[in-house]
């Protein structure tokens, strides 16, 4: 009589905690979790150029004998509570799937967080009302390794929410600055009872001024928005709106631009840019990019 019997899944799901690291580059860490197991059977932390980012990844890690086809998308389907249960991070959680019979040491993987924003919440809106399990499609491009950047992108979202949060608060400043600016900088010496009044008019309006490139440069510095160089609408704001305004900006305050109602119609369209914050935090919007083009996050 066998005293232990270890099943297959349990053989099959070993072998893929084995293999998963060994898809991530080798500067990533990767630590395996002791205790009771609710969902998350690795931590990955990423680093770039050596450096720690202090970006964290949470693997939910599922193994499999079969051959995976290459299709459009690959079927799973995973219990409601491990699904219920990633909603609660902040932290990205990934489904990751590894067929341990490959020649090739890699997996598929699925944001499970974003994927329930986008897709789950549209498509199966009871989704959380079922008894057992939630069918989720991975797309097949999502593969490692070979997908680093996207991965990191991923891991860096907590950052992300913190910056747009700053975003939208820079924004606000930057509009009522810009209000004060234009206000000011439309009246002429005559609405004066003397030059003293209109020379501290002038000093408020170069204030205004240097406040609004302060808050240009810190826009700028909203690392985990703007410093993705693959990230395109951020990016393309940041060459047409955001670059030309702080330049017009600067101008206008040292009195060197040539054209001075050009320059404040450039320093106009800064406000703008408050359709990037709600394009990338509209689901709607990525819903229907999914849709029609295949573009997506998770």
């Amino acid at each position: 009589m066998d005293i232990y019997v270890r099943p297959e899944s349990h053989e099959i799901d070993t072998l893929a905690r084995r293999r998963v690291p060994l898809a991530f580059p080798v500067a990533w860490e990767h630590r395996e979790l002791t205790g009771r197991d609710y969902g998350i059977d690795m931590i990955i932390e990423v680093f770039e150029n050596g450096i720690a980012t202090g970006n964290l990844l949470s693997l939910q890690i599922k193994g499999t004998s079969k051959n995976i086809s290459i299709a459009e998308k690959i079927i799973y389907d995973l219990p409601v509570r491990t699904l219920i249960y990633s909603d609660m991070f902040i932290a990205p959680v990934l489904l990751v799937l590894c067929p341990v019979n490959s020649q090739q040491k890699g997996f598929y993987y699925l944001w499970l967080q974003e994927y329930i924003r986008v897709i789950l919440n549209r498509e199966n809106p009871d989704w959380r009302k079922n008894t057992s399990k939630v069918r989720v499609k991975i797309p097949v491009r999502n593969y490692m390794p070979g997908d680093e950047d996207k991965v990191a992108f991923i891991s860096n979202f907590p950052k992300r929410i913190f910056d747009w949060c700053q975003y939208a608060r820079i924004y606000e400043d930057i509009k009522y600055a810009l209000d004060n600016y234009f206000n000011i900088d439309n009246m002429i010496p005559e609405e004066f009872e003397n030059d003293k009044f209109f020379s501290d008019i002038i000093k408020q309006s170069k204030d205004e001024l240097a406040r609004v490139i302060r808050l240009i440069n810190e826009i700028i510095n909203l690392k985990s928005i703007f410093a993705d160089k693959d990230w395109n609408l951020p990016q393309s704001t940041l060459r047409d709106i955001i670059i030309p305004a702080l330049k017009a900006a600067e101008e206008l305050f040292y009195d060197n631009c040539k054209n001075r109602f050009e320059a404040k119609n450039i320093l106009s369209r800064l406000l703008s840019v408050s359709h990037l914050l709600g394009l990338y935090n509209d689901y709607d919007y990525s819903r229907a990019l999914w849709a029609q083009e295949g573009v997506h996050n998770f």
